[in-house]
């Protein structure tokens, strides 16, 4: 109850454990790698994505897979500079939603047909920015099941452990980050 007009409050504990959670681990990961991977499995786990995937901006405003959650074996590919979703997220630093896949006018017809192939129904991007408010990186996070939603307590989630993430990867000596602008691709 809230003590102060006797309404009973909206409970947020899952959420700030999720946030707390992650916090922990990363600060007991030490490498990199690992680093990255268990961010992957914490978006994937307790958002309930199905796949999560980060990237890191490269010198040439590609991306790069650097982790993952489940494995499905993209760690290494490269996202082109010009994919539309990639330049969206790069220019304006905030959360993209692709709510339907496999119609979307701004993949091309090669993109669109490797993510239905691989049964992704729904994506979410969200950037990771650095402490100039430059795109080094961003979290992917697939839905391959009908009947789901992409609300905005789930994105309102996603963006705080992105920042938690973030606050890590972007020390100076953790990752080499990519020349993405903040305003430009």
């Amino acid at each position: 109850m809230n003590e102060s007009n006797g309404t009973p409050q909206k409970q947020e504990f899952p959420v700030l454990q999720v946030v707390n959670d992650l916090a922990l681990r990363l600060l007991t990961v030490r490498d990199e790698p690992s680093l990255l991977q268990e961010g992957a499995r914490t978006f994937a786990t307790a958002l309930g994505m199905d796949h999560a995937g980060i990237t890191l901006v490269r010198e040439d405003n590609s991306a790069e897979v650097v982790a993952e959650y489940p494995d499905e074996k993209l760690i290494g590919l490269i996202i082109p500079p010009d994919n539309p979703y990639l330049v969206q997220t790069i220019e304006t630093r905030q959360p993209v939603i692709v709510e339907d896949v496999a119609h979307d006018a701004k993949l091309t017809p090669e993109n669109r047909a490797a993510l239905v192939g691989s049964g992704i129904k729904q994506m979410l991007f969200l950037p990771m920015l650095d402490e100039s408010e430059r795109c080094f990186g961003s979290i992917g996070l697939d839905i391959k099941r009908d009947n789901f939603e992409f609300d905005l307590t789930i994105v309102e989630v996603a963006r705080t452990l992105t920042n938690q993430l973030r606050y890590v990867v972007s020390q100076p000596a953790a990752v080499p980050r990519g020349t993405a602008s903040s305003g430009t691709a």
